[in-house]
């Protein structure tokens, strides 16, 4: 028995991230990838009954709300909308054995079942009960209904609702994509237009080629899988850390510096291929939402900041840490990422395949190295689940090929991880091994200025 979903929209605007998602699913999919499809892994102490969790979830609107939404385009050059499909099957889970000795690298690593965004539900929930007696949860959706923060957020909805707190729909969504009018797209338009272009110059110049690609050639094999990698730090290791962000003035722009140790990382396998230095180039998402806020859950609340490293610039760490710094402070204050949220709005008319060929047009598909993501704390505070410990929590999400290469740097209860995504085949073993080496060496060694 689900409970009733009153007084939520029955349908919403995508955001222009949205839709950008959905393009970059598209690539996925004609490449013999999965798709975009996310997923937030809590491991927890002790095992979780199926039932509670299902109880829980049964009776949030703001849950059976969101699993009811898919995508539609009555017509072509309209812009798409997520609609209520008035289905109250509700938000699944489901439970599955794990195997023994099975650890977080081998199950990341296994396929995913099928979810996409023009049949609801478009996200699922898991639980894999595992021999030593505890509990892995294990939240998946298509990264065009949320972002990271959008997931998090739903996690602790679940939470709330289960330790008797009141429901959050109040930040389910954002009340700005409840305008669907006719006339909506085009409030504003020409100012609209001219603050676009401000971004849309500087992305064509910071993606002009050559730029250093990890993508094969011949492209990714058919059905090609995402691989992942995890590395875990200890609180120790964490702390030293710290002190390199504190030794290196950057207390203040800490994803600069794990973004800078990653670009030396990735720049370690090229020397290795005997590749002479290319520029580098780095979008990394950029949340939208006012500071403090809790939600909205729905949707992707982000836009892009873009970051660029000249091959004769690809030295030492300190230097690069400051020159990304310098970048990121620049771009926030000419509004880079608002202005690059508004061309993504204005895209969202364009046929889906029209919008995929042109985000690959300017550089022939290869319109970044890597992408990168310092998600921060994750879950902060939230010691438990449904009464239980939360042990870690993993982010995973897809690499497209290309660019073929994900980093994710997240943290939890003091202690740093790296989650590695890859394209199957663009980097071989002995090349992870080399990545990895290299950045653990920039994030926990002296550093040179």
């Amino acid at each position: 028995m689900t409970a009733r979903m009153s007084g939520f929209p029955h349908q919403l605007q995508l955001t222009g991230a949205d839709y950008f998602i959905l393009a970059l699913d598209r690539q996925m999919r004609q490449g013999g990838m999965p798709g975009n499809v996310c997923r937030l892994v809590l491991d927890l102490d002790g095992a979780l009954e199926a039932k509670a969790l299902r109880a829980v979830v049964a009776q949030s609107e703001t849950l059976n709300w969101i699993a009811s939404l898919r995508m539609i385009r009555w017509l072509p050059f309209m812009s798409p909308r997520w609609r209520t499909n008035g289905a109250r099957g509700g938000l699944p889970v489901a439970l599955r054995a794990g195997e023994a000795g099975a650890g977080g690298r081998e199950e990341f690593n296994r396929p995913l079942g099928e979810i996409r965004t023009g049949k609801a539900p478009g996200l699922n929930l898991e639980l894999i009960g595992r021999p030593d007696g505890s509990t892995r949860l294990v939240l998946a959706w298509h990264h065009a209904l949320m972002d990271v923060r959008g997931a998090e957020f739903l996690v602790r909805h679940i939470q709330d609702r289960a330790a008797g707190g009141a429901a959050v729909g109040t930040v389910a969504f954002n009340p700005d994509q409840t305008r669907t009018g006719p006339l909506d797209f085009w409030r504003g338009f020409p100012a609209r237009v001219r603050f676009g272009r401000e971004s849309l110059a500087f992305i064509t110049q910071a993606c002009r080629p050559p730029l250093a690609s990890l993508a094969l050639a011949q492209g990714p094999p058919a059905a090609a899988r995402n691989q992942f990698r995890i590395l875990r730090f200890s609180a120790e290791e964490t702390r030293r850390m710290d002190e390199q962000v504190v030794r290196l003035n950057a207390s203040f722009r800490r994803g600069m510096f794990y973004l800078a140790a990653s670009i030396r990382a990735l720049n370690a396998v090229f020397r290795r291929r005997g590749r002479p230095p290319e520029s580098v180039l780095v979008p990394v998402p950029h949340d939208l939402r006012k500071r403090g806020m809790a939600g909205p859950i729905f949707s992707n609340q982000v836009s892009f900041l873009f970051f660029r490293v000249e091959a004769e610039a690809l030295g030492g760490l300190g230097e690069m840490t400051a020159d990304l710094g310098a970048q990121m402070m620049e771009q926030i204050r000419r509004r880079t990422p608002e202005s690059f949220a508004t061309v993504m709005e204005l895209f969202r008319p364009l046929p889906l395949g029209f919008y995929a060929r042109r985000i690959k047009q300017p550089t022939q598909g290869r319109f970044a190295t890597f992408f990168f993501s310092d998600i921060g704390e994750s879950l902060a505070g939230m010691e438990t689940f449904l009464g239980l410990p939360v042990r870690e929590v993993t982010h995973l999400a897809p690499a497209g090929g290309p660019p073929g290469l994900t980093v994710i740097f997240s943290r939890h209860r003091g202690r740093q991880s790296v989650v590695l995504s890859l394209v199957e085949g663009c980097l071989d073993e002995p090349e992870l091994e080399l990545f990895e080496q290299a950045l653990r060496r920039d994030l926990l060694s002296e550093a040179k200025a």
